[in-house]
């Protein structure tokens, strides 16, 4: 299972996962977290027509929720993007992640950029704290996660909102994909698929 490129920049990584804000709890040769309690399958959620802040920026609001209706809000948000056309940037997958997130949170969290070529398919250090990121095999994502990925055919990064894990099969919403496309749409893979695509990638969840 490859979950980053090589043993040297996976070292490197794990080094700095701390500072990155990141966890590492049983990180095996192999690369990836062990020990993770399957997250449960989150199906399609409630369209949301209205914030409902406690304040202007959604900030009280945001901390009373617990963490699986903070993901709910995010799965709820993309589920109501498909089919939408952005023109870029605001069509670019990290950008409209962003956006959705943003959205779901009443302007509480905004998802920091990601690091720079060839470590783009992690985020940058969150100083804030709503941003917590691991290398975890993609089985374990769960409904709300976005996962920051980096295609082995072209190198290209690439952002998706976890919207379904049902055991067998991961289902993700993203904006961009196919690739100069700069629409909403949902994708479904196998793990043992998306492990033959992908280099290396981290999952992230938001705070």
């Amino acid at each position: 299972m490859r979950v980053h490129d090589s043993t040297r920049k996976s070292k490197t990584f794990f080094e700095r996962s701390m500072g990155m804000g990141m966890t590492t709890m049983d990180i095996s040769r192999r690369g990836f977290l062990t020990g993770l309690g399957k997250a449960a399958m989150v199906g399609t959620g409630t369209l949301l027509l209205k914030p409902r802040p406690a304040d202007a920026d959604g900030t009280s609001w945001w901390q009373t929720l617990s963490q699986s209706q903070r993901n709910q809000e995010i799965v709820n948000r993309a589920w109501q993007e498909i089919g939408k056309y952005y023109s870029p940037p605001d069509g670019e997958c990290k950008e409209w992640a962003r956006a959705v997130v943003k959205y779901a949170s009443v302007k509480h969290v905004n998802l920091p950029s990601n690091s720079p070529a060839p470590n783009d398919w992690y985020w940058q250090y969150d100083p804030s704290g709503h941003t917590s990121g691991q290398c975890m095999y993609i089985a374990y994502a769960g409904a709300g996660q976005i996962v920051q990925m980096k295609y082995s055919s072209n190198g290209r990064p690439h952002t998706a909102i976890v919207v379904a894990n049902n055991g067998s099969r991961i289902t993700f919403i993203a904006s961009n994909d196919p690739y100069g496309s700069y629409t909403v749409s949902q994708r479904e893979w196998t793990f043992a698929d998306f492990h033959s695509k992908m280099s290396a990638y981290a999952v992230y969840t938001i705070r």
